[in-house]
């Protein structure tokens, strides 16, 4: 469970596809509407998955990690296209925490 979009965002995962569901209106359980249903994740080889942003465009940022317990991999969602990018990053390091950042002039 977590928060994407200011609203609660609950993933649920199966050997054959990842769902994304959001509660568009808080303690309305009325509300809850699934926004994605993912494809074959695991056979990518990944399991361990958080939901950390859902950009305009539909994509759908998730964080997994490698099976096995394997390195933690940051993946791309195209709900367009139904397309997953794993994207590479040059410097291949052993631990890498992801954050995800809104830019805001309000102070926290």
């Amino acid at each position: 469970m977590g928060l994407v979009r200011d609203c609660l965002c609950v993933s649920a995962i199966t050997d054959m596809f990842l769902d994304v569901w959001i509660m568009k209106e808080y303690g309305n359980q009325e509300s809850w509407t699934k926004l994605y249903h993912v494809p074959d994740i695991q056979d990518q080889g990944l399991e361990g998955y958080q939901t950390l942003y859902i950009y305009e465009d539909d994509q759908v940022l998730f964080q997994f990690h490698e099976t096995g317990g394997g390195k933690m991999k940051l993946v791309i969602y195209d709900s367009k296209t139904g397309t997953l990018n794993i994207p590479e990053f040059q410097n291949n390091y052993e631990q890498i925490d992801s954050d995800v950042y809104i830019e805001s002039l309000i102070s926290p």
